[in-house]
């Protein structure tokens, strides 16, 4: 896809972002954001980790192009000590983010305009070389709040700017492996939409669909 030229238009498009609040924000039921990992070569809402690198990744599913995008997923490195942060790709390989990715904010531009339809935003990779992951450790996905490094441009939602300057707040992606894992045991964890869960030791359900999962 074509990209933008950014010495003209890269530091316009991110202050659009931030400050085009005033404008109308649509929210619709295909526009949604979660976090997957790879750790076998695929990609799983639910994965065991181990002393190989894996990763942790941000997956927009929208009804329009896009070319622009803020959210906040939990940072592994703040919450499991030993953790190590490899690398991180993000969508067209932009270097255009307001957001502190060292705590896992991304405020970013996409330098380009991607096409409706579901693709990664972010791809981070992590080692656990000394096994300090434990089980059932479950991360997540959310809007700017208070406290964080810029303000919200979507009243504290996920969202995008779509290739006209609209803007759609994006919804974080149900979850659908109830038979085989349910996050909302956990005591920490309200919601299970956008999660994804590391290392999960509590089945739920035994159906020939889990144990499917399970094997394959």
């Amino acid at each position: 896809m074509a990209g933008f030229d950014l010495k003209t238009i890269g530091t316009i498009s991110l202050i659009s972002l931030a400050v085009v609040g005033c404008g109308a924000v649509s929210a619709q039921a295909e526009d949604t954001i979660s976090l997957y990992g790879n750790s076998q070569g695929w990609l799983s809402r639910i994965i065991t980790t181990g002393q190989v690198p894996f990763e942790i990744v941000a997956v927009m599913k929208t009804s329009e192009p896009s070319s622009a995008a803020e959210f906040i997923m939990d940072e592994l490195m703040l919450l499991v000590p030993g953790v190590f942060k490899l690398s991180t790709t993000k969508v067209n390989n932009t270097s255009l983010d307001l957001g502190d990715n060292s705590v896992g904010e991304y405020m970013m531009d996409f330098a380009g305009c991607v096409g409706a339809g579901t693709f990664e935003v972010v791809r981070v990779q992590y080692g656990d070389f000394g096994s300090a992951i434990g089980a059932d450790v479950v991360l997540s996905i959310r809007g700017f709040g208070d406290g964080d490094s810029q303000p919200s441009g979507f009243g504290g939602e996920m969202g995008y700017v779509d290739c006209l300057d609209g803007k759609h707040v994006l919804a974080p992606e149900p979850w659908d492996d109830f038979d085989l894992f349910d996050p909302t045991r956990l005591p920490e964890v309200d919601s299970a939409d956008g999660v994804v869960v590391l290392n999960g030791e509590t089945p739920v359900g035994k159906s020939s669909i889990g144990i499917l999962k399970a094997q394959f």
